[in-house]
């Protein structure tokens, strides 16, 4: 199931923008508007990061009723992190519990981390292959340096699973 999010532009700067809610801020894209047709402070449905569809303050407001009301308790994070992707998942950890302790709605969640090997494709002989170090990778199979990074520099949110 995917989520529309009420919010209310803050910034305009097409084909960009900036929108709040709930004291979060959040760079949107606003291609799917036409130009012209939002003002700082209208309120938008944002959707996989871009402004779908201008909502009156009203219907926004009771949105949000309507979400902190099926919304009780997270129980679980679960994130898709590449080897590559500069992200260390103890300090991410360790984050995410000190989160914890300020948010009732975290307070028993448990974070999921998936890590993604790093994969490369040779473009010479086609084959992809698992490495270990990240510098100047080599095809196992003909040990060419001609190649493509495949995975490994996942960074992203899989699923949160709620009760409601």
């Amino acid at each position: 199931m995917c989520v529309g999010v009420p919010m209310q532009i803050t910034e305009i700067n097409y084909p960009a923008g900036v929108a709040e809610a709930k004291g979060v801020k959040r760079d949107i894209g606003l291609q799917l508007m036409p130009e012209g047709s939002l003002d700082i402070g209208d309120h938008v449905i944002v959707h996989v990061g871009f402004a779908i569809e201008k909502i009156d303050r009203a219907l926004a407001d009771e949105i949000w009723k309507s979400l902190d009301e099926i919304l009780r308790v997270i129980n679980a994070v679960k994130l898709k992190i590449g080897n590559m992707s500069g992200i260390v998942t103890d300090s991410l950890i360790f984050a995410f519990d000190a989160v914890k302790l300020e948010h009732s709605l975290l307070s028993d969640a448990r974070i999921v981390i998936e890590e993604i090997l790093t994969v490369y494709e040779c473009s010479n002989c086609n084959s992809s292959f698992e490495v270990d170090n990240i510098y100047f990778p080599t095809c196992s199979n003909c040990e060419s340096l001609n190649v493509t990074l495949i995975s490994g520099e996942e960074q992203h949110i899989e699923n949160v699973e709620m009760e409601v």
